[in-house]
């Protein structure tokens, strides 16, 4: 079984003194909670930035040829981009509702919500 010292050490090659590399974070969060819009966000845009930035903070203060910390930021990034297309084309849909534009009858049980969105939005 691996030691929980040999990993820690292992991660300090990679990404730096945790004290440091923490401390970095912490400043980037406090900017990012500053901005004007980080109240109006939903959780899933918030944690995704915040994800990001610890990538950022970890790629600042360690290894920054390290690949996964790059995609990683790749991946967070993709992962609020997909929420917010549903979101948007979910939207569409309930003000599509809302004008009349579709009715009770036009949705089946047997679809999701994200399934309705897609196909009203390609109409």
């Amino acid at each position: 079984m691996t030691n929980v010292h040999q990993i820690l050490n292992e991660r300090e090659e990679k990404y730096g003194d945790f004290r440091e590399q923490a401390r970095l974070s912490q400043s980037l969060k406090w900017v990012m909670h500053d901005g004007v819009n980080w109240h109006n966000m939903t959780p899933y845009m918030q944690e995704s930035l915040e994800m990001i930035q610890h990538k950022i903070a970890r790629i600042l203060n360690g290894d920054e040829t390290y690949e996964d910390s790059w995609a990683d930021i790749v991946g967070y990034a993709q992962l609020a981009l997909d929420r917010l297309k549903s979101d948007n084309e979910g939207r569409a849909l309930v003000k599509a509702f809302a004008e009349g534009k579709v009715s009770g009858s036009d949705m089946t049980v047997d679809k999701t919500f994200g399934e309705w969105a897609t196909e009203f939005n390609s109409k």
